[in-house]
């Protein structure tokens, strides 16, 4: 018998200036378990210049709810308003680089020195640009595309130039072009955080790479749970020891010793299973085991910093150790001095 969905998705066009009109009213907001706005300056332009030329930039899913998030991110780093409470909001689950560059290049007002969302559209060349220095009169700031004051200004500067005319006509192009555009949106209502989380899971293990890490965001968060916020815990504290340039997964890899007595892929997506509370405690866990093994790599070797530690799967065996036992023996002690030990073991 199949299943009855009372609600089932579908995909309706959106405008992008409907879209950043959203944004910007606090309609669309990011859930805490996406990860942050990871996208280069290259896959910023080729966005752009694939909607200035009319290509499919795919679709974006939302899901629209009642519950407000205690935890969700602003995009782009923009500060948005709040939801009303009497209205849902819609939060992104699928297409978060890509909304995030649409409203950022549109909507950026920092430092073009330092904003990865300054850019700038050359009406002679027809290319999406950085200037290297002062931009040129003929090149188009594209976040006054969508503030007609500003734009009509832009616009009289052209007309006093050589060609203004032709100029004028490809600005109004590129404007119509980005006010026009529209994308697939789906969206989403019938799920609940937890199920939500899967679907977010679902769709980025076969999209956009994630590490693992990523996916366990995901697939653990909840309103009182948040993997992130307990990995940069226990990070910001081995940076006061000197130890904070390690990558998230290797601390992942520790807790999954500690819970599962494996580091292996398969044992840490088994995370998932573990209930809030086990989550927490199996986390103090770790984080004292981390504690142990760093301050034993001080005292006992003189590692006194991740710097000088040839591989981090020796800390993450180091960890396990520790969450094992109070203390080190003289003969486990000799074990761990071998020149030949690397730590490189899934058990």
């Amino acid at each position: 018998m199949a299943i009855t969905i009372a609600n089932p998705p579908e995909a309706k066009p959106e405008r992008i200036s409907r879209l950043v009109t959203r944004i910007e009213a606090g309609d669309i907001k990011i859930p805490k378990f996406q990860r942050r706005f990871v996208w280069s300056r290259d896959q910023i332009l080729a966005l752009l210049d694939s909607i200035y030329r009319g290509y499919p930039i795919g679709s974006l899913l939302l899901w629209r709810t009642n519950e407000k998030l205690a935890r969700e991110r602003n995009i782009g780093g923009f500060h948005l308003p709040d939801t009303p409470e009497q209205y849902p909001t819609n939060y992104i689950l699928d297409g978060q680089q890509r909304i995030t560059t649409i409203y950022g290049v549109l909507r950026s007002t920092l430092d073009p020195e330092t904003s990865d969302f300054n850019v700038y559209f050359d009406l002679s060349s027809k290319d999406f640009v950085y200037p290297l220095d002062k931009p040129s009169a003929i090149q188009l700031p594209m976040s006054i595309l969508f503030e007609t004051k500003r734009f009509r200004q832009f616009q009289t500067l052209l007309t006093t130039l050589q060609d203004g005319e032709a100029l004028v006509e490809e600005s109004d192009r590129v404007s119509e072009t980005f006010r026009e555009y529209a994308v697939p949106l789906i969206t989403v209502t019938e799920a609940n955080t937890a199920e939500v989380s899967r679907i977010f899971e679902r769709i980025n293990s076969t999209g956009t790479k994630l590490t693992v890490f990523d996916l366990m965001v995901a697939a653990t968060w909840s309103e009182d749970f948040d993997l992130n916020d307990q990995v940069d815990q226990i990070a910001n504290e081995l940076e006061e020891k000197d130890f904070g340039d390690l990558e998230r997964v290797t601390i992942l890899r520790v807790l999954a010793t500690c819970a599962r007595k494996s580091a292996k892929r398969e044992s840490i997506v088994e995370l998932r299973e573990l209930s809030r509370s086990d989550l927490v405690s199996e986390m103090e866990k770790t984080k004292e085991a981390l504690r142990k093994a760093v301050d034993f790599l001080g005292t006992q070797v003189s590692v006194i910093s991740d710097a000088f530690l040839p591989y981090e799967r020796q800390l993450v065996l180091l960890g396990f150790i520790m969450s094992q036992r109070q203390s080190v023996t003289a003969e486990q002690l000799n074990v761990l001095n071998r020149p030949g030990f690397d730590g490189d073991s899934d058990h």
